[in-house]
């Protein structure tokens, strides 16, 4: 087995999870704002919400990164 396919079928492999990765990561956002919303006079709340809001927001920055690397790095060397 080549690189070619074995970079080929990890790419499948992450097309498949990826996606998957990205919905937990918007799920995890929405439920910050739901809390961060709904718990507005509790300051302990509020704050477990904007970490929930942080957190999604950084996963899916760097799950869209990394994945934009791997496109970029495949296209380049196996055309």
């Amino acid at each position: 087995m080549t690189f070619g396919k074995i970079f080929a079928n990890l790419t499948t492999i992450a097309k498949a999870i990826i996606p998957m990765l990205m919905v937990l990561a918007t799920a995890l956002f929405l439920w910050g704002v739901i809390k961060f919303i709904a718990h507005a006079d509790n300051e302990e709340a509020r704050s477990q919400g904007r970490w929930f809001m942080l957190w999604g927001i950084i996963g899916l920055f760097f799950m869209v990164a990394v994945w934009g690397l791997v496109q970029v790095l495949f296209v380049s060397f196996f055309g």
